[in-house]
């Protein structure tokens, strides 16, 4: 769901405000970020199944749970940011999304948020971090499925 939301996001700001991603490597001018949207949007869907990767190292009680998770859980689950990273980074293929796993649950202004050490305001691809931390926030707040702990 957080890669389908972040790709629409994606395409809606290619389509109408592509100088919101100036800045962004290799995209100065609209029409560079215009030139490189398929591989914006590549990345930010990518990212977007990628960003919780860490949760698979979380302790399966926490991740099999339907109930109100436990205060000892929540902090283990503040971990999944950092050890997403570090999966990523043991796949070299996948280690220019590191910023998006460790940045996904910090502030829009870098300074609130886990982990603490991680400053996602000073990101090369913060737009995208942006986006995708909307987007999960997004399908947290809307899931009607249910999710594995609530």
């Amino acid at each position: 769901m957080v890669s389908k939301l972040s790709g629409a996001i994606m395409g809606a700001i290619l389509d109408r405000r592509p100088e919101l991603l100036c800045g962004l490597p290799g995209a100065g001018t609209p029409e560079e970020v215009q030139a490189k949207g398929p591989g914006f949007m590549d990345f930010i869907q990518t990212g977007g199944l990628l960003h919780d990767i860490g949760k698979l190292l979380c302790p399966n009680i926490i991740n099999t749970q339907y109930r109100k998770i436990t205060p000892i859980g929540a902090r283990a689950v503040q971990f999944h940011p950092t050890t997403g990273a570090e999966l990523l980074r043991c796949l070299p293929r996948f280690q220019a999304y590191l910023d998006i796993a460790l940045g996904h649950h910090r502030t829009y202004d870098g300074k609130g948020g886990y982990p603490a050490q991680f400053d996602s305001a000073a990101s090369p691809i913060r737009p995208f971090i942006d986006i995708i931390s909307v987007c999960d926030s997004l399908d947290a707040a809307t899931d009607q499925m249910g999710r594995n702990y609530a």
